[in-house]
């Protein structure tokens, strides 16, 4: 570390340090994969600060990102088709309409769509609309967007996997032992 400083000009300051080697994840431990995706997610509700910080962190994520404020206007998007919103993010604290009802409204008018829901550890019902099977996934707050991309990613793992192994039609065969 070497210091110069001149009265009335400023300090100079070089810190010079030794490189330093790659680590290495030892063997015994495997690297997690980063939950990427280039789906389009609408994220209701939330401060407008705190809507837009994570919706700059589920782009980070390859994700493409709409944040919205208005219940309402969420279900317009959520009907629209010129960009469609492949999953649904809904903050607990939202105004203007409930989480439960929001969700039942969401599943009619896009039934299979992913739904995660955002809420804090204190307040009330959020595991209750989680168990009740009304939203795919429950995240509780306060969470990173690694989370809430990790999250995001199995919701739409998961719904792409359960519209492959559905049924088709009446061709499935029954066997009996």
């Amino acid at each position: 570390i070497h210091m110069d400083s001149t009265p009335g000009e400023g300090t100079r300051s070089l810190v010079i340090l030794p490189c330093a080697e790659p680590s290495k994840v030892p063997q015994n431990q495997t690297q997690t994969q980063d939950p990427l995706g280039e789906e389009h997610l609408l994220l209701l509700g939330g401060e407008a600060l705190w809507a837009a910080l994570t919706s700059e962190g589920l782009r980070q994520y390859g994700y493409t990102v709409t944040p919205c404020q208005d219940p309402f206007e969420a279900l317009e998007r959520l009907r629209a088709q010129d960009r469609p919103v492949e999953a649904l993010i809904i903050d607990q604290g939202l105004r203007g309409m409930g989480p439960g009802a929001l969700i039942k409204r969401a599943r009619r008018d896009r039934p299979g769509l992913p739904i995660l829901l955002l809420a804090e550890a204190s307040l009330a019902g959020s595991s209750d609309l989680a168990e009740a099977g009304l939203c795919d996934e429950l995240l509780l707050l306060p969470a990173t967007p690694k989370d809430l991309a990790r999250l995001a990613r199995r919701a739409l793992d998961a719904r792409r996997a359960a519209v492959v192994e559905a049924p088709r039609g009446d061709s499935a065969i029954e066997s009996s032992t």
